[in-house]
């Protein structure tokens, strides 16, 4: 069962917002590869025995209350007649994840390695996008690839429809961007080799690619954060160096005479990162995205429908019953569960320095990937986006592998040596 399940995770990486049945203009269609991924999940985990890693402290001061709450509050809006009971497919944002543990926890090594292919599969996808624009891939190659991502966007709505940006195989360019924000943290971290270094490459080009402002900023502030702590080692800095221009300098003359930077000066994303900047000095009006998604905040406020006989929200998926565009995830959980949702959701980002302080090990990855989770948060609701965030469970796989309390203190070996000699009797003298 556990090379179907992996087979059916790298179809569901690459194509679930893709593949759908009856998708028409104006219809998605009715998804396929999700829950097949999840019961194939399952199915697997549960004949390689139910392997179950130990979290100190068990899922109630990490994501049990946040998990808990998205399968109850829309059970309780189907049970008061608030929703239909279609709205239960929202539960996918807490089956998916434990799928994905599920998968990681029966296969650890083999589960990194189909993450890896879909990276690259999304990161050539996005590449081949970028090169058609500034006609550096023949029209008989990219215009069909191009029809099939207006055909995917317009079937769920004419404000999807997005031609200037690369958006991998996702419907939405943000969305990928944040899919290459944890793709860039998940191949640092968890690959080697030269998994390790295609995947960095292509996350950073599809980062790019995608023209998400927020992910660009996540790039900067990783790669400041990495640029700091490398400093403390000077041999890997000057290996590094020697890699970026062995490597680099030949792609960067190769990508200016053919004029690609020039044609990128020339297309949005020059644009859309000034119109950002400009925001820092004019405040929210310099930018129209920007304002609009304030605009779109005030009015979720403002609507905070909270439901008379729990007062908890709307309990349900709340663009259910809110008619906007809310793309904060912090906005979205107050309308469906109050200030009880919000805070499950932080407590659920604080869980790696929760577990830190209960004695597990390798906490990093997983604290940066809570941390990118965190700021995209702000401009999108990462967490609906079940197949954009499922690198964010198998990053926390390694995690709760080694969920094991931290052993007591070695002493230094310098200083045992030298209690060693005091307590040592005098060696006698070989000389006559």
């Amino acid at each position: 069962m556990t090379p179907l399940a992996l087979a059916t995770l790298l179809a569901y990486l690459t194509l679930n917002e893709r593949v759908a049945l009856g998708r028409a203009p104006g219809f998605p269609g009715l998804p396929v590869l999700e829950p097949v991924f999840i019961v194939a999940a399952v199915a697997a985990w549960l004949a390689a025995g139910r392997p179950r890693p130990t979290v100190p402290g068990g899922w109630v001061v990490t994501v049990g209350p946040l998990f808990a709450l998205l399968i109850a509050l829309p059970l309780l809006g189907v049970l008061l007649g608030t929703y239909g009971p279609t709205s239960l497919y929202s539960w996918t944002v807490v089956l998916v994840p434990l799928a994905v543990l599920a998968l990681v926890a029966t296969a650890p090594a083999r589960t990194l390695v189909v993450c890896h292919a879909a990276i690259v599969v999304h990161g050539g996808y996005a590449l081949t996008q970028a090169l058609f624009r500034v006609g550096l891939v023949p029209p008989s190659v990219g215009q069909p690839l191009r029809q099939w991502d207006v055909e995917t966007q317009r079937s769920l709505s004419e404000a999807y429809v997005i031609i200037g940006r690369s958006t991998g195989l996702f419907v939405n360019a943000n969305t990928f961007g944040l899919w290459a924000v944890v793709s860039l943290v998940f191949s640092y971290a968890c690959l080697r080799g030269w998994r390790r270094h295609s995947g960095v490459a292509l996350a950073v080009v599809s980062i790019i690619s995608s023209q998400s402002r927020t992910a660009i900023v996540c790039l900067l502030l990783l790669g400041m954060i990495w640029l700091v702590l490398s400093l403390r080692d000077s041999v890997a800095l000057s290996r590094l160096a020697l890699r970026a221009v062995v490597f680099g300098l030949p792609v960067v003359l190769v990508s200016d005479v053919l004029g690609v930077f020039d044609q990128l000066l020339e297309g949005r994303l020059v644009e859309r990162l000034a119109s950002g900047a400009a925001v820092l000095e004019e405040g929210v009006q310099a930018d129209s995205n920007l304002l609009g998604r304030l605009e779109a905040w005030r009015s979720a406020w403002d609507f905070a429908p909270m439901d008379p006989r729990l007062g908890f929200g709307t309990l349900g998926p709340p663009l259910v019953h809110f008619e906007g565009v809310i793309d904060n995830q912090f906005v979205a959980f107050y309308l469906q569960g109050g200030l009880v949702l919000v805070g499950a959701f932080l407590l659920a980002l604080l869980s790696p320095w929760t577990l830190r302080h209960r004695g597990v090990r390798q906490v990093g990855p997983l604290a940066v990937v809570c941390a990118v989770v965190a700021l995209e948060s702000l401009t999108l609701t990462p967490v609906f986006t079940t197949q954009a965030l499922s690198l964010v469970w198998v990053v926390a796989g390694p995690a709760l592998q080694a969920s094991s309390p931290a052993p007591d203190p070695v002493p230094d070996p310098a200083k045992r040596a030298g209690d060693v000699s005091q307590a040592r009797p005098p060696v006698p003298s070989r000389l006559p």
